[in-house]
């Protein structure tokens, strides 16, 4: 492996640690985080309605006049993530019209970083392991419908130019 490829590696993996941020946690809220994101199933209508939450919330955002509270402490549980979804009206709005729950929303989001970071570590090195927290079913889903994610991912690269 070149050193090239030995240094996308490893940021890769860094990066794929601090989206699970608690490797074999000890404490509630770290096996609860765990447990949430491995026991959920990535869906086209879930995936559907984050994608167009997050393009909303990105277009409210870039009308609003003010910038949006920067949150006191950065989350480290789903729930933290919610709260800080909900304390932005415009984001809550947008989230809530697509027909999720704040913490679902925070919740995809989690999982499909996780997917799409694995996804591409594995290009890299197909001997990569799933995280011990991954569902594997998620994995296929995501290689099953990467089109439609990649359009997905470019509309909200889109909608969040300019902020």
């Amino acid at each position: 492996m070149t050193i090239r490829k030995q240094l996308a590696r490893g940021v890769a993996l860094v990066a794929l640690a601090c989206v699970t941020p608690v490797l074999h946690a000890q404490d509630a809220k770290g096996r609860a985080f765990d447990a949430a994101v491995m026991n959920y199933t990535l869906t086209m209508p879930k995936v559907e309605a984050w994608a167009k939450a997050g393009v909303e919330s990105a277009r409210a955002l870039r009308a609003r006049k003010t910038p949006p509270p920067d949150p006191e402490r950065e989350a480290k549980t789903i729930d933290e993530m919610a709260a800080q979804f909900d304390a932005v009206p415009e984001m809550r709005r947008a989230i809530r019209k697509a027909g999720l729950s704040t913490k679902e929303y925070a919740l995809l989001g989690m999982v499909i970083m996780q997917v799409q970071m694995f996804d591409a570590i594995a290009g890299a090195d197909p001997t990569v392991k799933l995280p011990y927290n991954m569902n594997p079913a998620n994995l296929a889903f995501a290689r099953a419908n990467k089109a439609a994610l990649a359009q997905k991912f470019r509309a909200l690269q889109e909608a969040t130019v300019g902020q």
